[in-house]
């Protein structure tokens, strides 16, 4: 169940500091829409129109004034973060946030479920491939029963002399099942690195991995229970 926008709003004391809100006396517009979208349901999924709700409240509460477009102005805010790949709507009338999105063209969290599939990568193996204009390099790609990917990766431990960047997160209720399906298609195509330490490292890119996970959930039959 989406969480009311009354949840949200408490979130915004860091956008009301002191009651000194800085958009006071100002109309709404694409501009606070998008800021106030941000703070409220960065990470979060939420129905549009508790997002607009939220929105128009916390803009008020602050002093502000209503829109004066007859577009409302969270509506061309979420168009402007899903071009960004900061925001998606995946189902009509649902709205994910994402906190960030990655350079290489593939927002960092996707998919919903209680486990994950997860790629990170060392930032000196990235830097050294788009030097040698290359598409793809080193990526470990693990799974988790529970989303918290940023545990397992400091499970793992490292001898490296730099920390490893979290490149993208596949949010899943069947994280074994789906880390294996990617894991097929890598090796399939020769992408994996078998003289690496570990079983999981491949030559590969965020990226590939959301269109390979797209086809993966494209061609999963409707009879069987969603990855």
């Amino acid at each position: 169940m989406c969480p009311s926008h009354y949840d949200y709003i408490m979130k915004g004391a860091d956008i009301c500091m002191d009651n000194q809100y800085k958009y006071s006396e100002q109309p709404l517009n694409l501009d606070i829409a998008y800021e106030l979208i941000r703070e409220l349901f960065i990470g979060k999924s939420a129905k549009v129109m508790d997002i607009k709700r939220a929105v128009d409240v916390e803009h008020e509460k602050g002093g502000g004034k209503g829109a004066e477009t007859k577009v409302h102005p969270a509506t061309n805010a979420l168009n402007k973060m899903k071009k960004q790949g900061l925001a998606d709507n995946p189902k009509l009338g649902t709205w994910e946030i994402y906190e960030s999105e990655d350079p290489n063209g593939s927002s960092k969290i996707i998919g919903s479920g209680k486990g994950c599939v997860y790629l990170y990568y060392y930032p000196i193996y990235r830097k050294y491939a788009e030097l040698q204009e290359e598409k793809d390099w080193p990526c470990k790609i693990g799974c988790s029963e529970n989303y918290d990917p940023n545990f397992r990766i400091k499970e793992q431990g490292t001898a490296m002399p730099e920390k490893p960047e979290l490149g993208l997160v596949i949010r899943t209720d069947k994280p074994i099942e789906l880390e294996k399906g990617i894991h097929d298609v890598l090796k399939a195509t020769s992408k994996h690195m078998t003289n690496a330490p570990g079983k999981e490292w491949f030559r590969t890119a965020p990226n590939e991995i959301k269109k390979i996970y797209d086809v993966i959930i494209k061609n999963y039959t409707s009879e069987q229970t969603p990855l």
